[in-house]
């Protein structure tokens, strides 16, 4: 959201050592002599609006981000060790295989379910539950799903501020990062910049970018199956809650479609080591501008609440 009572980032509002004495009186009495008697701490520079002119744009910490960007946190070097191969490639691309197995197979069964439940009984919705809850259960499981398929197009959109490799520019920016000798060298293979405008804002994006072949694999092999992923769960589901024949069935189902759902985070919150995920969360985060944002997102609750409708309508029409 715009700020237009201040224009520059807190560290650049405040005086570390010191500065001005006018700002150290304006401050909350009670905090500030429970710091001192804590550990001697005192107040400096001045009150600021935490609620600066930039937003950040992150991947899910999920198996499905980790499995294309998790070896970017180490050099090209680093990544041909036998150590980063047993320990990262490997497992990485484990996981993933085991993550979709786990998928397709829960979609199998779901699918299966439904078909004798459908062969048996023409009006399904009307084997029992109460048409109240079984609306409720359809609004909740939608949102779930639709709350995955945000999560693949904030990815989708995380991987369009990435730029086109540039193979004269790129290879250079990645030598300087891992073996220079300033503030912030470090052995990455996807290194980012900070930019800074006149008011002082900061915003960081990617230095380097993806090849063409290497962005397509992502879209193929990574966003693909994950959106086709929660659009089967959407139908499927949708008639694995029709089938309910009781309001305890009703519930249970829909928590069910919630597990299936989460089974991705799940393995890789067991199976990715700490450290792995530290890496995924710190070492890929894109600031914009204000400028940057598209103001059509705001009104994202409207068109969500539009889209569960509709959603919602559809599955009882079509399973009921």
């Amino acid at each position: 959201m715009s700020n237009t009572g201040s224009s520059t980032t807190p560290e650049m509002q405040v005086d570390v050592d010191g500065g001005d004495n006018v700002g150290e009186n304006l401050v909350d009495p009670g905090t500030a002599e429970l710091l001192d008697e804590i550990d001697f701490f005192e107040p400096f520079g001045w009150p600021y609006d935490a609620n600066q002119a930039t937003w950040s744009l992150s991947l899910p910490k999920s198996v499905f981000s980790s499995v294309f960007m998790l070896h970017l946190s180490i050099s090209e070097e680093m990544q041909r060790t036998f150590h980063f191969v047993k320990v990262l490639y490997i497992p990485q691309f484990m996981l993933y295989a085991i993550v979709l197995v786990t998928q397709a197979s829960f979609m199998f069964y779901l699918y299966d379910i439904t078909k004798i439940a459908i062969n048996e009984s023409d009006n399904i919705c009307e084997r029992g539950g109460h048409t109240y809850l079984r609306m409720l259960c359809f609004a909740v499981i939608v949102a779930a799903i639709l709350q995955d398929v945000q999560e693949t197009i904030n990815m989708f959109r995380w991987i369009q501020c990435v730029p086109t490799w540039n193979e004269e520019m790129h290879p250079k920016i990645i030598d300087e990062c891992c073996y220079g000798d300033h503030e912030g060298c470090g052995m990455t293979k996807f290194p980012f910049q900070k930019y800074k405008n006149r008011e002082g804002i900061i915003v960081e994006k990617p230095a380097v970018g993806f090849t063409h072949f290497y962005r397509a694999s992502i879209f193929t092999f990574v966003l693909l199956p994950k959106f086709l992923f929660a659009i089967s769960l959407i139908y499927l589901g949708g008639g694995f809650l029709a089938i309910a024949e009781s309001n305890s069935d009703l519930i249970l189902n829909a928590v069910a479609l919630t597990f299936i759902l989460e089974v991705d985070d799940i393995f890789y919150d067991v199976l990715t080591p700490s450290m792995f995920k530290l890496w995924l969360e710190t070492n890929f985060t894109i600031t914009f501008g204000e400028s940057e944002e598209n103001e059509a997102f705001r009104y994202l609750p409207y068109g969500g609440i539009a889209v569960i409708g509709a959603c919602v309508a559809g599955l009882y029409k079509l399973w009921c």
